[in-house]
Formats: C-alpha cells, sequence, structure tokens
C-alpha cells in the first residue's frame, strides 16, 4: 500500500507546483505595464511632430541664387550677385536648362550669361544646385529678377505678394497678358495659369521693376520652384 501513497503524494507535489508557477506568471503579467491608447496616440504625436521639424529643415535649406556666371572651375560655377561673387556647386544629378527650356550641358554654358540656380544652401554664399537655368534673352538693364514664397493672391487683381525667405523682402508681383507661367510637372517644364499658383509656392520672377525703387515687380516670366 505504500507505493500508492508515494504517488499520490508526488501527483499532489507537481499539481501544487504547477498552480504556484501559474499563479506566478499571472502575477508577472498583472504587473508587467501594458501600453495604454494614450501611450501610443503620444508616441504617434511624438514621431509626427519629429518628422514634421525634418521636413520642415529640409525645406528651410532650399534656396536660389541669380546672378551673372563669371567663371567655370570642374564642378563649380562662379556667379556675381548683387552681394558679391557666389559658388554654386553642381554634380551629375544637375539639370541645366537654355533660354529654350532645353537640357543642355555644363560645356555649353557661356560666361556672362545670366543664371537662376536652384538647390540646397550651404551658406549665403554657396548652393548645391539641382537646377541651373540660363535666362540671358530676359536679362536687360530694365529687368529684375527675385526670389520669394507666395503669401497673398489676390486673383481679381491679378497680384502676388512674395516673401523672400531669408532677407524677408517683399514684392507685389503684378501679372500681365504676356507673362508667361511655367512648373515642372512628370519631369517636364509645362506652362500653368495664374489660378495654379497656390500660397506657400516658392517662385522665381523675372520682370520690370516699378518705378522710384517701389518693390513692385510687372513679371515677364514665373517660374514656380519644385524642387
Amino acid at each position: 500500500m505504500k507505493k500508492p501513497i508515494l504517488l499520490l503524494s508526488i501527483f499532489l507535489s507537481f499539481s501544487l507546483f504547477s498552480v504556484g508557477a501559474l499563479a506566478q506568471e499571472d502575477e508577472d503579467a498583472l504587473s508587467s505595464p501594458i501600453p495604454s491608447p494614450d501611450d501610443e496616440r503620444i508616441k504617434e504625436q511624438v514621431q509626427e511632430r519629429i518628422e514634421n521639424v525634418l521636413q520642415a529643415a529640409d525645406e528651410e535649406k532650399k534656396g536660389a541664387l541669380v546672378g551673372t556666371l563669371k567663371s567655370i572651375a570642374n564642378s563649380t560655377l562662379t556667379i556675381e550677385i548683387e552681394s558679391g561673387d557666389a559658388q554654386v556647386k553642381i554634380d551629375d544629378e544637375t539639370v541645366i536648362i537654355n533660354p529654350d527650356r532645353d537640357e543642355i550641358e555644363l560645356e555649353d554654358l557661356s560666361v556672362g550669361s545670366k543664371i537662376i540656380a536652384l538647390g540646397y544652401t550651404e551658406s549665403q554664399t554657396t548652393l548645391n544646385s539641382k537646377r541651373i537655368i540660363v535666362i540671358e534673352e530676359f536679362q536687360t538693364p530694365e529687368t529684375e529678377v527675385v526670389f520669394g514664397v507666395v503669401t497673398d493672391i489676390s486673383q481679381e487683381e491679378k497680384v502676388l505678394t512674395i516673401k523672400h525667405p531669408k532677407n524677408e523682402n517683399i514684392y507685389m508681383i503684378e501679372i500681365g497678358s504676356q507673362t508667361t507661367i511655367t512648373k515642372k510637372i512628370d519631369e517636364e517644364i509645362e506652362k500653368i495659369s495664374f489660378s495654379d499658383i497656390e500660397e506657400d509656392d516658392r517662385l522665381v520672377v523675372v520682370g520690370i521693376p516699378g518705378e522710384n525703387g517701389e518693390k513692385m515687380v510687372t513679371a515677364d516670366l514665373i517660374r514656380v520652384v519644385t524642387n
């Protein structure tokens, strides 16, 4: 009779051990922090804020330089701007467009040409260019080239207000019947309408400045910057 009693004792001991182990697992599970929906929402909001800051920082680096091409050395253009000389760095991905809106090579550029360089700024006088536009046929003694972000649109008067992102100069841009407005769409430069321009668009404007130093420009050409 001792053998059945011994087996019963072993069975009861094993059962008590199993119950204790399961109880400990339940206790550990209850004591472990479980992410609440609020915690998840906070994490999402923090991540979204980080992404917005990074995107804003990237947007802030976008810029343009407008001037006269003075020299070409390897992969760097030296252009003369209002404040002096500036450096425009180019690479294999830089696209160069001539006045006829045809893509050309670096060796096709001529010293003395008037150009707009679009890209990302390293400093106020250094730009890593992604796009260069030759505008020599628009550059006359009366012509002015300005760059800025659209802050206001008057559809009835066809007047834009733009603000330079760095020096914060504000210009009123008047649209005439001869104004050409272009934008890169699906890798092609296409003409668009005045109504297609939206607030916060970045523009390069070539036109006739107002009299007596008034910051009003009657636009000959408007390029909506997309890169």
